[in-house]
């Protein structure tokens, strides 16, 4: 992962764990788990799941850029 996928990931985890449960940049899927598109135009793809209100877990992640 080059520097820069490595900060916008850094950056994505710090908006997931300051907020996990807004929308903006964000979407659902039917199998519960939330796709964070803040970094799509980087290159990356963040999936995660919110267990309870003090735990989120990284479901997907994956470097577009290396498809």
């Amino acid at each position: 992962m080059t520097a820069d996928l490595r900060l916008e990931l850094d950056l994505v985890e710090e908006g997931i764990a300051t907020d996990p449960h807004h929308r903006f940049r964000r979407k659902d899927r039917d199998d519960g788990t939330t796709v964070d598109y803040s970094a799509a135009k980087a290159g990356l793809l963040v999936a995660f799941e919110i267990i309870d209100d003090e735990t989120v877990e990284l479901i997907e992640l994956r470097d577009l850029t290396r498809a």
